[in-house]
Protein backbone atom coordinates (compact mmCIF):
# COMPACT_ATOMS: atom_id res chain seq x y z
CA UNK A 1 0.00 0.00 0.00
CA UNK A 2 1.70 3.45 -0.47
CA UNK A 3 1.55 6.60 0.90
CA UNK A 4 0.22 9.44 -0.86
CA UNK A 5 1.83 13.65 0.59
CA UNK A 6 -1.30 16.37 0.15
CA UNK A 7 0.95 19.30 0.34
CA UNK A 8 -1.20 22.78 0.77
CA UNK A 9 0.65 26.51 0.62
CA UNK A 10 -0.09 29.47 2.96
CA UNK A 11 1.28 32.43 3.32
CA UNK A 12 1.06 35.65 5.63
CA UNK A 13 2.26 39.29 4.77
CA UNK A 14 3.85 39.63 8.04
CA UNK A 15 3.81 38.41 11.43
CA UNK A 16 0.93 39.91 12.56
CA UNK A 17 -1.18 38.98 9.72
CA UNK A 18 -3.35 35.62 9.09
CA UNK A 19 -2.58 33.08 7.04
CA UNK A 20 -3.91 33.01 3.60
CA UNK A 21 -4.33 30.28 0.56
CA UNK A 22 -1.13 30.04 -1.42
CA UNK A 23 -2.56 27.46 -3.76
CA UNK A 24 -2.61 28.23 -7.30
CA UNK A 25 -5.06 26.28 -9.28
CA UNK A 26 -5.31 26.19 -13.65
CA UNK A 27 -8.25 26.36 -15.37
CA UNK A 28 -8.91 22.88 -17.46
CA UNK A 29 -12.19 22.90 -19.17
CA UNK A 30 -13.14 19.29 -19.36
CA UNK A 31 -10.83 17.50 -17.72
CA UNK A 32 -11.06 14.64 -15.63
CA UNK A 33 -8.47 15.92 -12.99
CA UNK A 34 -10.06 18.98 -12.03
CA UNK A 35 -12.78 20.06 -9.10
CA UNK A 36 -15.42 22.00 -9.54
CA UNK A 37 -14.97 25.07 -7.83
CA UNK A 38 -18.54 26.77 -8.69
CA UNK A 39 -21.23 26.05 -11.24
CA UNK A 40 -19.24 25.75 -14.72
CA UNK A 41 -15.34 26.44 -13.36
CA UNK A 42 -13.13 23.79 -13.42
CA UNK A 43 -9.92 24.13 -11.98
CA UNK A 44 -6.63 21.90 -11.42
CA UNK A 45 -4.37 22.19 -8.39
CA UNK A 46 -0.94 23.07 -9.03
CA UNK A 47 0.81 21.29 -6.82
CA UNK A 48 4.51 22.36 -4.75
CA UNK A 49 5.15 18.54 -4.27
CA UNK A 50 2.96 15.21 -5.54
CA UNK A 51 5.90 12.59 -6.02
CA UNK A 52 6.01 9.77 -4.04
CA UNK A 53 9.06 9.53 -1.67
CA UNK A 54 9.31 7.75 1.01
CA UNK A 55 12.47 8.80 2.59
CA UNK A 56 11.46 12.22 1.80
CA UNK A 57 7.73 11.31 3.85
CA UNK A 58 9.84 9.82 6.58
CA UNK A 59 12.19 12.41 6.82
CA UNK A 60 9.79 15.23 7.26
CA UNK A 61 6.86 13.02 9.60
CA UNK A 62 8.37 10.10 10.97
CA UNK A 63 5.90 8.23 7.94
CA UNK A 64 6.77 5.42 6.49
CA UNK A 65 9.00 4.25 9.33
CA UNK A 66 11.51 1.14 8.80
CA UNK A 67 13.39 3.26 5.90
CA UNK A 68 17.32 4.31 6.92
CA UNK A 69 16.33 7.92 8.05
CA UNK A 70 15.86 9.98 10.99
CA UNK A 71 12.92 11.81 10.95
CA UNK A 72 13.41 15.84 11.36
CA UNK A 73 10.24 16.02 13.51
CA UNK A 74 6.92 13.99 14.30
CA UNK A 75 3.82 15.14 12.96
CA UNK A 76 2.92 18.36 14.45
CA UNK A 77 -1.32 18.53 13.12
CA UNK A 78 -2.81 20.94 11.41
CA UNK A 79 -1.44 24.74 12.82
CA UNK A 80 -3.54 26.48 14.71
CA UNK A 81 -3.98 28.93 12.76
CA UNK A 82 -4.27 27.74 9.32
CA UNK A 83 -6.40 29.53 6.79
CA UNK A 84 -9.99 28.23 6.59
CA UNK A 85 -9.61 26.04 3.35
CA UNK A 86 -6.72 24.23 4.26
CA UNK A 87 -8.40 23.14 7.58
CA UNK A 88 -11.80 21.99 5.42
CA UNK A 89 -10.00 19.69 3.10
CA UNK A 90 -7.69 18.06 5.45
CA UNK A 91 -11.75 17.65 7.49
CA UNK A 92 -12.95 16.34 4.27
CA UNK A 93 -10.32 13.71 3.90
CA UNK A 94 -11.46 10.23 4.38
CA UNK A 95 -7.63 8.72 5.46
CA UNK A 96 -5.78 11.73 6.34
CA UNK A 97 -3.01 11.26 8.97
CA UNK A 98 0.28 12.76 10.11
CA UNK A 99 -0.48 16.52 9.06
CA UNK A 100 2.31 18.90 9.56
CA UNK A 101 3.58 21.85 8.69
CA UNK A 102 7.04 23.96 8.13
CA UNK A 103 7.84 27.49 7.15
CA UNK A 104 10.28 28.00 3.93
CA UNK A 105 13.15 28.54 6.69
CA UNK A 106 12.43 25.22 8.41
CA UNK A 107 12.36 23.17 5.39
CA UNK A 108 15.77 25.17 4.58
CA UNK A 109 17.26 24.04 7.69
CA UNK A 110 16.22 20.01 7.15
CA UNK A 111 17.91 20.50 3.43
CA UNK A 112 21.04 21.24 4.87
CA UNK A 113 20.85 18.17 7.52
CA UNK A 114 19.38 16.24 4.98
CA UNK A 115 22.38 17.23 2.65
CA UNK A 116 24.98 16.58 5.04
CA UNK A 117 23.40 13.11 5.88
CA UNK A 118 23.73 12.06 2.73
CA UNK A 119 27.20 12.65 2.01
CA UNK A 120 27.85 9.51 4.60
CA UNK A 121 28.50 5.88 3.52
CA UNK A 122 24.78 5.26 3.51
CA UNK A 123 23.06 8.34 2.53
CA UNK A 124 21.33 6.75 -0.23
CA UNK A 125 17.57 7.18 1.27
CA UNK A 126 19.02 11.15 2.42
CA UNK A 127 19.75 11.89 -1.48
CA UNK A 128 16.38 10.59 -2.56
CA UNK A 129 14.83 12.89 0.05
CA UNK A 130 16.83 15.58 -0.51
CA UNK A 131 15.20 15.65 -4.41
CA UNK A 132 12.56 15.67 -3.42
CA UNK A 133 13.33 18.84 -0.91
CA UNK A 134 14.29 20.74 -3.65
CA UNK A 135 11.71 20.55 -5.69
CA UNK A 136 8.99 21.81 -3.12
CA UNK A 137 11.96 24.36 -1.65
CA UNK A 138 12.34 25.39 -5.10
CA UNK A 139 8.46 25.70 -6.09
CA UNK A 140 8.10 27.85 -2.84
CA UNK A 141 10.63 30.31 -3.70
CA UNK A 142 8.93 30.68 -6.63
CA UNK A 143 5.69 31.64 -5.20
CA UNK A 144 7.59 34.08 -2.54
CA UNK A 145 8.56 36.07 -5.75
CA UNK A 146 4.85 35.80 -6.91
CA UNK A 147 3.24 36.95 -3.93
CA UNK A 148 6.05 39.77 -3.17
CA UNK A 149 7.61 41.28 -6.21
CA UNK A 150 9.12 43.98 -5.74
CA UNK A 151 11.18 43.18 -2.15
CA UNK A 152 14.83 43.30 -2.82
CA UNK A 153 15.62 40.27 0.16
CA UNK A 154 13.20 37.28 -0.60
CA UNK A 155 15.23 35.68 2.13
CA UNK A 156 12.70 37.91 4.89
CA UNK A 157 9.55 36.12 3.61
CA UNK A 158 10.75 32.61 3.94
CA UNK A 159 9.06 32.86 8.03
CA UNK A 160 5.88 33.88 6.23
CA UNK A 161 5.53 31.25 3.54
CA UNK A 162 4.85 27.92 4.72
CA UNK A 163 3.37 23.96 3.46
CA UNK A 164 0.45 21.87 5.65
CA UNK A 165 0.61 19.05 4.27
CA UNK A 166 -0.85 15.33 5.78
CA UNK A 167 -0.84 11.74 4.04
CA UNK A 168 -3.52 9.41 3.03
Amino acid sequence: MSTNIFMRVEYRKSKMDDWHDGDLYMYLPDSDFSEYVGEDIKLKLIEVYGGLNRPLFELLANVNSGMMIDAYAEPRGIPFDTNETIRNVYKNGEFSHSASYFTLRELMHILDIANDRAKLEDGEDYAFAVEGLESIITNLKARVAMIWPYVDNMERNWENIRVVFWFA
